[in-house]
This record gives C-alpha cells, sequence and structure tokens, in this order.
C-alpha cells in the first residue's frame, strides 16, 4: 500500500504536493477537532451519572462556587461551541480536499491528453479516438478516486489516534483492555 501510495504522489506535480501538505496538516486540526468533539461530552455525561470528582479541572475553586445546574449549562454551550466550530472547520476543509482532488483530476487529464497529442501521426491513425477519450476518462477517475480514498484513509486513522490517545489519558486501563482484546 505504502508503494501505490509513493506512485500516486509521484504523478502529481511540485504545487499539487505541496497543496496536499496542507492537507495533510489540516488532517491533524480535523482530528483535534474530533477529539475535541468527543471531550467536550465527557465532563457532561460525568455531571450527569454524578462522577465529578473523576474531572480534575471541575474541582477548581472557580467551579465549586457553581451549581451542577450552571455547570450543566456551561458544558452544554461549550459543546455547542465546539460543535459549530468543528463543522465550520471540517467543511471548509472537506471543500480543500474536493477542491482538490479535481484540480489533480483536471491537470492530469490535461497531461494525459497533451501526451496523446504529442504521438506521431501513425499512431493516431491506427488508433481509435473514442478508446483513448474513454481510457483517459477512466483511468483519470481512477486516480482522482485514489487521491480521495487515501485521504480519507489518513483523516480517518488520524481520527482513531487521536480518540485512542484521548481515551488513554482519561481512562487508561479500561482502554487498554479494550485494544487488547481487539
Amino acid at each position: 500500500m505504502l508503494e501505490n501510495f509513493k506512485k500516486t504522489l509521484s504523478l502529481l506535480e511540485k504545487n499539487e504536493r505541496n497543496y496536499f501538505k496542507k492537507i495533510i496538516f489540516l488532517m491533524f486540526i480535523a482530528m483535534l477537532f474530533e477529539t475535541a468533539g468527543i471531550a467536550t461530552i465527557v465532563p457532561l455525561i460525568n455531571i450527569f451519572v454524578g462522577e465529578n470528582n473523576n474531572i480534575p479541572f471541575i474541582e477548581n475553586i472557580f467551579f465549586n462556587q457553581i451549581t451542577e445546574t450552571q455547570l450543566i449549562s456551561i458544558f452544554s454551550l461549550l459543546i455547542l461551541l465546539v460543535y459549530v466550530c468543528k463543522n465550520l472547520f471540517l467543511t471548509y476543509y472537506y471543500y480543500l480536499e474536493s477542491k482538490f482532488a479535481y484540480n489533480v483530476r483536471f491537470n492530469l487529464g490535461s497531461r494525459l491528453f497533451k501526451e496523446y497529442l504529442k504521438k506521431d501521426y501513425s499512431f493516431h491513425l491506427s488508433t481509435n479516438s473514442s478508446k483513448i477519450i474513454t481510457k483517459l476518462n477512466i483511468e483519470i477517475a481512477l486516480f482522482g478516486g485514489n487521491i480521495m480514498n487515501y485521504s480519507i484513509l489518513f483523516t480517518e486513522f488520524l481520527i482513531i489516534f487521536g480518540i485512542s490517545t484521548f481515551l488513554l489519558i482519561i481512562r487508561p486501563f479500561e482502554t487498554l483492555v479494550v485494544i487488547a482484546i481487539m
């Protein structure tokens, strides 16, 4: 799989590789937002269950002066804020990712078409133009799908890594047991 990924990257031009590096950076930010989205729910659940002692920052002096109803309101607003920011960022991220995949497909199609046009006259006499166009369309679509699939795979891997790290910090023993079972 790593070899296929390297081959895929080799087909990208330098500016496309640089843009892909920016997308990878945005993937890390997406992972942080996804992890923060889950992390904000945990304190609220602990308040509902009555396990406030498991959340170190709730024991702060500021939070001791606030009633449980106010804590629920604060954490509910925090969850809302995090999810709104997360969804706005993910919308922007997926827009850039789709734009990147489209531009890569377009540029690759242009480059391949130019290469076909540079072929000698006898090649064009012996080859059906509809087959060339069909072949270009299929290959470019497969390549674009390949780029998107690698991007999705890497993003999801980062999200799993972020959530696992968060769970290891919050509940290390239970997380390690679940990982061992898997």
